[in-house]
């Protein structure tokens, strides 16, 4: 870390010193070529992100088991009223 600071003092590189210069913009971070062919892949992994999602609901048993009724109930009502 003493190589990324500015100051004279290389034997007590300080994290502060470091981050300090970051925050200055005295020291350039991951900076980004817009050019460069993979961001434009960004939308597509991003998309594939999401369609490779999965969601799950972890429920008690009795939860679960009402969840269950009502969902019976709905299917039953539904069958009756479209006959």
């Amino acid at each position: 870390m003493a190589g990324l600071r500015n100051n004279n003092n290389t034997q007590n590189a300080q994290w502060a010193d470091y981050v300090g210069d970051i925050l200055r913009g005295a020291q350039p971070i991951n900076q980004l070529v817009p050019q460069h062919p993979y961001l434009n892949d960004v939308p597509l992994i991003d998309e594939l992100r999401h369609q490779n999602t999965h969601h799950v609901i972890l429920l008690t048993l009795d939860v679960a088991k009402k969840k269950k009724k009502k969902k019976k109930k709905k299917k039953k009502k539904k069958k009756y009223s479209a006959q």
